[in-house]
């Protein structure tokens, strides 16, 4: 702003946000020249007003290209329990899981396994809560430790353990469909209480899929079996157009017996496997302090338990060794027809049928005509 050095008062008025025309106020003046005077007025804010607005400009822009602050970890654990008394605990979830990432810190930590128990997370719930309190030196978790211990026995309260035994090494396991490892496993699996899907692959077996019980706060106990899938396949059959085989050396007879073979050991797997079943029964029988005499309710189920694992076992090893002889009958010893010649179509096998029964005992039928 430029102003006469005679001149009494001036003034210069200009916002950046709109701009308005300069005013000036001029009192009387001595011995100046009015000439020199209309100039001075008339030139200074044609030099100031395009300097301030290019100022205003660039003060704005600086402003709009700042970014903005990122949150705290106290701010994101305020939001996230925030969330939390919405009722929103998927959001809050994720919130917490920031704040976590920020600072790696025990409050963060315990906030999301908080989170996960509300969601019914109970394994990752457990894990992440026994990690928030093994940080004693922290002063939030030793204030509000016994809150969080209580928390923490009502999480155990949800889950269950699982052990798992056998099986083939590098053997992938899934429970409830998602991964849990691969055999042997390092411990045993923390998993939620009732009723879950175990699930066992292996490169050149075949899957194993069952249903395992598991109770609260207890361990269940399961052995892996699993079959080649070699000895399960049966071998094709290729029959040519005068109705005989078109495979030399392999006959009907033949390739029978090597499918009965291949039942005998699926059969012999059974057996097995409800042998170390009925182990783990009565380990559970054991357990549970059940004698023999005057059995309580649930005592006398998991007798029944142990009763039902003995009874398969000895059905699957009696059906292995039936249907054992059979095989090596039909693949070592020749039919009257073979001898005679074979029979007209090049087939020598009508019908085969094995039967387990466990009614009134252990027995296994089995009847063919060849």
């Amino acid at each position: 702003m430029l102003t006469h050095p005679h001149t009494a008062r001036a003034a210069l008025t200009m916002p950046c946000s709109s701009p308005r025309p300069i005013t000036f106020h001029h009192g009387p003046a001595r011995h100046e020249n009015p000439r020199v005077k209309f100039r001075r007025s008339r030139r200074s804010p044609r030099i100031a007003f395009p300097a301030l607005v290019a100022a205003c400009a660039m003060a704005a822009s600086f402003a709009q290209a700042a970014p903005p602050a990122a949150p705290s970890e106290d701010e994101l654990i305020n939001r996230g329990i925030a969330l939390r008394e919405a009722r929103n605990d998927a959001a809050a979830l994720e919130t917490f899981r920031q704040a976590y990432n920020l600072q790696q810190g025990p409050r963060a930590l315990a906030q999301v396994a908080l989170a996960e128990q509300a969601l019914g997370r109970w394994v990752e719930a457990e894990a992440d809560l026994a990690k928030a309190l093994a940080r004693t030196d922290d002063p939030w978790i030793g204030r509000n430790g016994v809150l969080l211990h209580q928390a923490l026995t009502e999480i155990q309260g949800k889950l269950g353990t699982l052990q798992l035994t056998g099986g083939v090494p590098g053997a992938q396991v899934f429970v409830n469909g998602a991964s849990a490892g691969t055999l042997p496993l390092p411990k045993p699996l923390r998993v939620s209480a009732g009723n879950v899907t175990l699930e066992v692959r292996a490169a050149n077996y075949l899957p194993s899929t069952r249903t395992v019980s598991i109770p609260p706060q207890g361990i269940a106990r399961e052995t892996v079996v699993l079959v080649p899938a070699a000895l399960a396949a049966t071998p094709s059959t290729s029959v040519g157009r005068d109705g005989g085989d078109s495979q030399p050396g392999w006959s009907p007879r033949r390739k029978v017996g090597l499918a009965v073979g291949a039942a005998a050991v699926v059969s012999a797997a059974v057996g097995t496997t409800f042998l170390f079943v009925r182990e783990s029964r009565a380990q559970d029988f054991n357990d549970a302090g059940c004698g023999t005499e005057a059995l309580t309710p649930p005592c006398a189920s998991l007798r029944d338990r142990e009763k039902s694992a003995v009874t398969w076992a000895v059905t699957g090893w009696v059906g292995a060794a039936v249907l054992g002889g059979v095989s090596a009958y039909l693949l070592l010893w020749p039919s009257a027809r073979d001898t005679a010649g074979g029979a007209p179509g090049g087939s020598s096998l009508s019908l085969l049928s094995c039967t387990p029964s466990s009614a009134g005992g252990v027995s296994l039928t089995c009847g063919g005509l060849f």
